[in-house]
């Protein structure tokens, strides 16, 4: 096994520096190897020591070789376990750390002898090399009050594990919290651009809960641009759109519009009614322009493949009406009846969007954020929906989101 490169190295840094609370959630010993002194081989080894010795006794998963799937053990070693996505068989193997990820009960973890993550990396980068220098770091306050501090693009997610991967690309960051959201601030950078960013993720799901964040980062930041990344799914069909295709709403609306009637005493209909908002003409051009950059995509891909599995298909950028709605859609039924009748051009939904371009353009200040959307697909909205691409969805509309800013919103 081959040492990460440098550049992913520093991701991996980032990432230790950002991971909320003092808890230890899914880390794998690829996690401990972010210096290039210390070798996969050394970080195997400490990490199997920490989750047996220093910690309670870990609760193992593993990945399943056919699909990807992740599958809990809480049965005994080489405890036979079926996939729930293809049935295929799956045994447990504690020395197979290449798959293994290990997970740490909270309450465990507070009563371990490290009592955070920053003094787990000191003390294995101490114990590995005394030369190196640990840098020293922190968790986030919790202030009552956060002053104004212009930036120049504020990105927001729905769930925290969709913000995670863009904490790993913000440097010279600062996180501040005011009680109810925590904000992270910082710089997105290339070398050669550098722009102003501050990050934060809802506390649930739906058009509400984005409503809310928007309008708190708009009177906090008073951002230029205002932008949601994650996760959505797709209306097309599968050789349309693959597994991480990045969908960008030129306008959104809201299929949960319209108004119920009495269908002549036989049933109820729904009479639709939706109110479109569209992407800012501008933005648009600077869009269109990036759907073209192929190589930028496929270089995201690739960085990605270099940790984990990636899709089959290549990945792509599609501009086009989406919609919104305040629940997750399993049914092609109700995709088919109930939203691709209100736009015969919809490429996608998600249960955000709309309530951030609503809230950018109707909030009460003088500040009116231009705002967009990059949505990584990750489901069709029928029944075979499953996680297995949450990460690389994340991971692609993360990464996608840094380029495009340093590309075509530094001027």
């Amino acid at each position: 096994m081959k040492n990460l490169d440098k550049t992913l190295l520093q991701k991996f840094v980032q990432w230790i520096k950002w991971k909320p609370e003092e808890e230890l959630i899914a880390l794998t010993p690829i996690t401990f190897a972010n210096d290039a002194k210390i070798a996969i081989e050394a970080s195997n080894k400490f990490f199997k020591e920490l989750c047996e010795i220093s910690l309670a006794k870990p609760k193992p998963r593993m990945k399943c070789n056919n699909c990807g799937d992740i599958i809990t053990f809480d049965g005994k070693d080489s405890d036979i376990y079926i996939c729930e996505i293809c049935d295929d068989e799956i045994s447990m193997d504690y020395q197979d750390l290449d798959n293994v990820v290990y997970s740490v009960d909270k309450k465990d973890f507070k009563n371990a002898s490290f009592s955070t993550q920053t003094e787990i990396l000191k003390t294995f980068r101490s114990e590995k090399n005394s030369t190196d220098k640990t840098e020293c770091l922190t968790m986030p306050e919790n202030t009552d009050v956060i002053e104004v501090n212009h930036v120049k693009i504020a990105i927001i997610t729905a769930l925290e594990k969709e913000l995670n991967p863009l904490l790993s690309l913000i440097i010279d960051g600062e996180s501040r919290g005011n009680g109810v959201y925590t904000y992270h601030e910082g710089f997105l950078f290339n070398g050669d651009n550098r722009i102003s960013v501050v990050a934060a993720h809802c506390h649930s799901m739906g058009m509400v809960a984005t409503t809310g964040l928007t309008m708190d980062i708009i009177h906090k930041y008073k951002p230029e641009y205002l932008a949601m990344i994650g996760m959505a799914a797709s209306l097309k069909a599968r050789s349309h759109h693959g597994y991480g295709d990045i969908l960008i709403p030129s306008s959104i609306l809201d299929y949960g519009s319209g108004k119920i009637v009495e269908d002549n005493g036989s049933g109820k209909s729904f009479l639709f009614e939706p109110y479109m908002l569209d992407l800012d003409a501008g933005l648009m051009n600077k869009l269109t322009n990036f759907k073209r950059t192929q190589d930028v995509h496929r270089d995201i891909k690739d960085l990605f493949g270099k940790v984990a599995t990636t899709p089959n298909t290549e990945l792509k950028l599609d501009i086009g009406v989406m919609a919104s709605g305040s629940a997750v859609v399993a049914s092609k039924g109700f995709s088919d009846e109930m939203i691709t009748p209100q736009h015969r051009k919809i490429i996608g939904i998600d249960m955000e969007v709309y309530g951030m371009f609503h809230a950018c353009r109707y909030n009460d200040t003088e500040c009116k954020p231009k705002c967009f959307a990059m949505k990584s697909v990750v489901d069709y909205a029928d029944n075979e929906k499953s996680d297995k691409f949450h990460d690389y969805a994340c991971f692609v509309s993360a990464n996608a989101i840094q380029r495009f800013a340093l590309n075509y919103l530094c001027e």
